[in-house]
């Protein structure tokens, strides 16, 4: 079985020898995360943030939490995505979804997948928005607009605890590695 097969431009067939490979974090639910607020029609929706995620993905019940009106047919996918570990994820379509972002709309192919995060806006999104996250700020920043970071929780973010964690963690790694 192929890692990814996905027609994403609609122009060419799905081909089964395809060899296309998806990489995507496996990790629960975090604080130590970058999310930004969404709108999907005025329902709001929480999209973690990373960068180490080559396209964006969003889950099953993440997407029966959206209007279908705001979404298209899903096109169905064979395959997987090859977690951050290793493990295989298994995928079962791509479809566009509209969505906001502050007062910026954005309508952003996603795979439809089995993960723990309902929504992860992958690098593909950052590449094509020509944005990047600022952690000093925990902003994500485009051109033209800035939004703010959050917790998992919709809370503002706090950059320097997270940062602080991170540190924290990977000294007691390299002190445990001694």
């Amino acid at each position: 079985m192929p890692e990814i097969c996905i027609n994403l431009d609609n122009t060419s067939p799905i081909n089964s020898a395809c060899r296309h490979y998806v990489v995507i974090p496996y990790s629960p639910p975090t604080s130590s995360a970058y999310y930004v607020m969404a709108r999907v029609e005025r329902k709001k929706l929480l999209m973690m943030v990373d960068s180490g995620c080559s396209q964006s993905i969003i889950s099953c019940q993440g997407l029966k939490r959206i209007p279908e009106s705001s979404y298209t047919k899903p096109i169905k996918v064979i395959g997987s995505g090859i977690l951050a570990d290793g493990s295989r994820s298994p995928l079962s379509g791509s479809t566009m979804i509209e969505f906001e972002l502050d007062s910026k709309i954005f309508r952003q192919r996603f795979l439809i997948g089995d993960i723990t995060n309902h929504v992860l806006l992958g690098l593909d999104f950052m590449e094509e928005n020509h944005c990047m996250l600022d952690f000093t700020n925990a902003t994500l920043n485009f051109e033209d607009l800035i939004v703010a970071c959050c917790t998992v929780d919709g809370e503002p973010l706090n950059p320097n605890a997270i940062i602080g964690s991170m540190k924290r963690k990977t000294a007691q790694r390299c002190v445990g590695a001694g």
